[in-house]
């Protein structure tokens, strides 16, 4: 795109022109397009260099060399040498070179909408490898959460054959034990499954194929959900201005209106202004020569308005036409995206509230299903309870951790889906800016 926007100063590279080419009894077309005729009755070499010019404006140099066969002052022939400069200036379309502002206007929307796609690409990419993060401290967590349930089964397990050998609780006691132990050892090899499933796909989404480092502990998840916050207002403008997907839609109607313009100004009639002036050198016997014969003047001028204009414009109103459609699509394009953004960033804001509720409920009961657990346990020992009740206990305990973690991860995901609909302010890409949509 960087390469696009560079061509379009090609169009301020000269031009050169050559022909060379014998007339006799010559006559013009008044009107016709492209080269009509060289000089009459003579063989004509001429050569010349056109440039545009800023503000608007064609300079043209040039030199001919002729060889008159009729010159019309009683001889059989006579050279001519001239050198001119013609400058050409736009009155109507293409005025102050509004064409080539369009196609930079085009090339610079086109860039921007690359690099918003870009920004879009990677805001959702970010928000992608944030879930999957999300996902292995959850299963983690998860994890880590099913290994201490088996461990405080193992432990139950030994103290509660202890207790039986000591006949202090009957022998049947140790049955719901024994299953329990196998139900949690199963439930930790399925934790440890879904851990490796969540870093499988945290490392398909980073890419690369190798080891993802991942930071997590006990209790890390929950610890990262309390230190999150939002924004306490949602600017829908802002986040409008700082999403790629939106901002990728906007460019494309800076893109249109470009095109719009170029379209609207090839309406218009060419009215040009030529000025010219010339310098003739004329000899009988030599080219180059550089005396007077047919002429009684060296230097030489004339200044020309020239208009023309095309009969129906039927394919320039189509296409205007066209552009006005098209940017009408995209701002009803537009205007469903900021809908989208609202209900995004309202829904991320509601998960993340009741994330936030629920967690604080569930630490209470974190806290109670402990201290029933750490009961139920001394109870136990004290032969005034049975291995069923610690159990429930410890199911209870294990069944609220593993809550808390889910809320937590929960809350987490909702924190992460609030940023990406809000286009990640104030944690903008450096991405390379937008090209200046002015002429150098």
């Amino acid at each position: 795109m960087l390469a696009k926007h560079e061509a379009t100063f090609g169009f301020l590279d000269p031009s050169m022109f050559a022909a060379t080419g014998y007339a006799q009894r010559s006559r013009g077309t008044p009107g016709a397009s492209g080269f009509t005729a060289l000089t009459d009755n003579a063989l004509d070499n001429q050569a010349g260099v056109q440039t545009p010019l800023r503000p608007g404006a064609y300079l043209a140099v040039g030199g001919a060399e002729r060889l008159l066969t009729e010159p019309g002052d009683g001889s059989n022939q006579q050279y001519q040498s001239l050198a001119s400069a013609r400058l050409r200036i736009p009155l109507l379309r293409d005025r102050g070179f509004r064409l080539w502002d369009s196609e930079q206007a085009m090339a610079v929307a086109e860039y921007n909408q690359e690099v918003s796609q870009f920004t879009a690409a990677i805001q959702q990419l970010r928000w992608e490898i944030e879930l999957a993060y999300i996902a292995v401290l959850e299963a983690a967590e998860i994890r880590s959460s099913a290994h201490d349930a088996t461990v405080r089964l193992s432990a139950l397990l030994n103290e509660t054959k202890e207790l039986v050998r000591l006949k202090v609780v009957p022998e049947y006691q140790l049955h719901p034990t024994v299953m329990e132990k196998s139900l949690r050892e199963e439930e930790e090899i399925s934790a440890k499954d879904g851990y490796e499933q969540a870093l499988i796909r945290l490392r398909q989404v980073v890419g690369g194929g190798g080891a993802v480092a991942v930071s997590s502990g006990v209790g890390a998840l929950v610890e990262w959900a309390a230190g999150v916050t939002l924004s306490e207002s949602d600017d829908v403008a802002v986040a409008m201005a700082t999403r790629g997907d939106s901002q990728a839609i906007l460019n494309q109607v800076e893109f249109s209106h470009a095109e719009l313009g170029r379209a609207e100004e090839n309406l218009r009639s060419d009215l040009d202004l030529n000025l010219g002036t010339s310098w003739q050198g004329e000899s009988p016997n030599n080219p180059f020569g550089g005396g007077r014969a047919l002429s009684g003047h060296h230097m030489g001028g004339d200044m020309t308005l020239v208009w023309s204009k095309t009969l129906g414009l039927r394919r320039e109103r189509a296409e205007v036409h066209r552009l006005e459609s098209r940017i009408a699509e995209l701002m009803a394009s537009l205007a469903q995206m900021r809908d989208l953004a609202v209900a995004e960033i309202a829904a991320a804001r509601l998960a993340y509230q009741s994330a936030q509720d629920r967690l604080r409920a569930v630490e209470g009961a974190t806290e109670a299903a402990r201290k029933e657990m750490e009961a139920e346990e001394e109870r136990f020992r004290l032969g005034e309870g049975r291995s069923r009740q610690v159990l429930d206990a410890q199911q209870d305990l294990n069944g609220v951790s593993q809550r808390r973690t889910h809320i937590a991860a929960a809350l987490l995901r909702a924190h992460s889906s609030y940023r990406r609909a809000t286009g990640y302010v104030g944690q903008e890409l450096a991405l390379q800016p937008s090209l200046p949509p002015t002429k150098p």
